[in-house]
């Protein structure tokens, strides 16, 4: 499968960097080992925001273009499963090979692919904190939940690694709450992100819900690994409050 995806990938002379694609990233340099932080939550609950908040508080720069670069990091067994899991599934519409589509799609997974690269090669060198919009819990959400209900002790294995020295925050609002803050940033903001607000109401705040049970459901089976460690947020909070909190818990 990784061969493959290595010929794809040169056919389509995909990217050996990702740009950060409408992401929001920020790291700062530390002694000692990395520490990360993902952020979880529907859209236009304010992730962004939060995390541009912390980050002018917190002193972090902007994204640091090596950290996006692909680097020679050796993948385990279960990162690699992790990867081909995502890609058959992204793969899978494109049977018939549309090829300008899949051109696009194997875009996409180059970057998804590289993000994972970027977290192991942070894990493992260490000397940063890197707060994080796309990270690894997020990109990669249905293949982490599908290790974690599993149970089997490799993968629990994994993941105590993958999320020790991690925090995820969650983000968390009533669905009519975030579809207001959608429909707000549709005046203020021509950006991609504010596509969401073109939705109607009913069926927007149904996909809200949606995605807050299925959080809920994900850290539940995250929340079996010890190493696991959450902090919840009201989205519709202050934004000085939140970033305040997330600050304080990353001091502890």
């Amino acid at each position: 499968m990784t061969r493959s995806i290595a010929r794809l990938g040169r056919a389509f002379g995909l990217s050996a960097l990702l740009p950060p694609y409408g992401a929001t990233v920020a790291y700062r340099r530390v002694s000692g080992r990395a520490r990360l932080v993902e952020f979880l939550g529907p859209p236009a609950v304010g992730k962004s925001t939060l995390l541009r908040e912390i980050a002018r508080r917190g002193g972090f720069g902007g994204v640091q273009p090596e950290a996006l670069a692909y680097t020679d990091v050796p993948l385990d067994p279960v990162e690699v499963r992790l990867i081909e899991s995502y890609v058959v599934g992204r793969l899978r519409p494109y049977e018939r090979m549309d090829w300008r589509a899949l051109e696009g799609s194997m875009r996409y997974l180059d970057r998804q692919i590289g993000y994972l690269k970027q977290d192991v090669r942070l894990r493992r060198l260490g000397g940063e904190i890197l707060l994080d919009e796309t990270g690894i819990f997020r990109k990669f959400r249905m293949q982490i939940l599908e290790l974690a209900e599993q149970g089997q002790p490799e993968h629990m294995a994994f993941l105590s690694g993958l999320l020790r020295d991690r925090l995820l925050v969650c983000l968390v609002a009533e669905p009519k709450a975030v579809y207001a803050r959608a429909k707000e940033r549709m005046k203020s903001s021509r950006s991609h992100r504010t596509r969401h607000g073109h939705r109607p109401q009913e069926e927007f705040e149904a996909a809200i819900a949606a995605n807050l049970a299925g959080q809920q459901r994900y850290v539940a089976a995250l929340s079996q690994v010890p190493e696991a460690r959450f902090l919840r947020l009201d989205g519709t909070r202050p934004v000085g409050e939140l970033a305040d909190e997330v600050l304080d818990a990353l001091d502890r």
